[in-house]
């Protein structure tokens, strides 16, 4: 008998076009600011959020080919195993596990929904850094008092002028947010129906604090014996309990392997 006797190869074809399409529409709604000038407007809080971002924290460089991972500390305030590791990395004092800490520690990033003032009737998400917030902070209430930048009705239009800087053999992206002198209603309030439940996109793919211990191990920052359930790789106690000694020692190692 075929293995494949009555497998519905179309239906399953199918799906995984719309399992693509899907993907791609996701990744198409996070725009990606290039070096120049950018008209938009920021949006106001969707449903259920008192602020026009929403503040969360992303762990990169945990493997190659992996991608980048939700910080649970910073996006829910949970225990993150990676954040333990790199207080560990940190304590020993080498240069090495600083350099380590450096490159898998959690960056601190917002996000919110945004129009394009060329694009008023398409709502996108615009994640950005701490710098940035300070800047549509300090619009929001600073010295000239509170001015409602994502408000609907009476907000303003901004400019993000995007330069960069050379510091060595490394290019760093500089921002400078701009707003216009007039408050301004949108222009399509239709975008209002269409905004993104950033708490859902973002909060609700932190992973676990096992599945993520889970990653960090699999990437080679592994012990002989590994931690039991619901023990830390890393925590700020003396001593080496937990075995991070062990996991710091292969963790450089895998680190001095991959340069």
């Amino acid at each position: 008998m075929s293995a494949d006797k009555g497998m519905n190869w179309d239906k399953i074809r199918d799906r995984l076009l719309q399992r693509r399409k899907a993907s791609k529409d996701a990744d198409a709604r996070w725009w990606k600011p290039e070096q120049g000038r950018h008209k938009m407007r920021i949006l106001p809080a969707w449903e259920g959020h008192d602020t026009f971002y929403l503040e969360f924290g992303m762990h990169y460089n945990i493997a190659e080919g992996e991608a980048p991972i939700e910080c649970p500390k910073i996006t829910k305030d949970l225990p993150c195993p990676i954040c333990e590791f790199v207080r560990g990395l940190w304590r020993t004092g080498e240069e090495g596990d600083k350099e380590l800490a450096k490159k898998v520690r959690a960056a601190r990033r917002f996000a919110s929904n945004i129009v394009m003032l060329d694009q008023p009737s398409q709502v996108r998400i615009w994640s950005y850094g701490p710098m940035v917030w300070d800047q549509l902070a300090e619009l929001c209430v600073g010295d000239e008092g509170v001015v409602p930048i994502a408000d609907a009705d009476k907000g303003v239009d901004l400019t993000l002028i995007v330069t960069s800087r050379s510091t060595g053999d490394n290019v760093f992206p500089q921002y400078q947010v701009k707003p216009s002198f007039k408050a301004t209603a949108l222009e399509d309030k239709g975008v209002l129906d269409n905004l993104n439940d950033l708490t859902d996109m973002i909060v609700g793919r932190v992973k676990g604090y096992d599945e993520i211990r889970s990653i960090l191990l699999g990437t080679g920052m592994s012990t002989e014996e590994e931690p039991k359930k619901g023990e830390v790789i890393v925590d700020d106690q003396e001593g080496d309990a937990d075995g991070s000694e062990a996991i710091i020692k292969k963790a450089r190692a895998a680190a001095q392997g991959s340069d």
